[in-house]
C-alpha cells in the first residue's frame, strides 16, 4: 500500500521469498516422485517409444498429468520469476521503459 514503512516492506520481501523457497522445494520433490513422461520420436514402424524420466524406477506414474500439478508448476515457475525480477532487476514503476507485465514494489 501507499506510504508503506521499511519494516513491513522488508517483511513481505522476505515472506516472499520465503514461500517462493518452500513451494519451489516442493515442487521439485513432487516431480522427483511422480516422474515425467517424454514422448520420443516416431520410429520406423507405426509404434511411438515412450521414456520415463525419473529418479524413481519403479515409479509409473506422471507429474504433469493432474492439472492442479501443471498449474502449481506455472505457479511456481512465476513466482521465481517474480522473485528474481524483484531481488535482481532494477524494478522502477515510474521508468517508462517497464512494461507491467511483472509486479514491482
Amino acid at each position: 500500500y501507499d506510504k508503506q514503512s521499511t519494516v513491513y516492506k522488508e517483511t513481505l520481501g522476505y515472506m516472499n521469498i520465503g514461500f517462493t523457497s518452500m513451494f519451489t522445494i516442493e515442487c521439485i520433490l513432487k516431480i522427483v516422485a511422480f516422474g515425467v513422461r517424454v514422448r520420443n520420436t516416431i520410429t520406423s514402424t507405426t509404434t511411438a517409444t515412450y521414456t520415463l524420466i525419473s529418479i524413481s524406477i519403479h515409479n509409473k506414474r506422471n507429474f504433469f498429468k493432474d492439472p492442479w500439478n501443471t498449474f502449481d508448476f506455472i505457479t511456481v515457475i512465476g513466482s521465481i520469476i517474480d522473485a528474481l525480477v524483484i531481488e535482481l532487476g532494477d524494478c522502477n514503476p515510474e521508468k517508462k521503459n517497464n512494461k507491467g507485465g511483472l509486479k514491482c514494489n
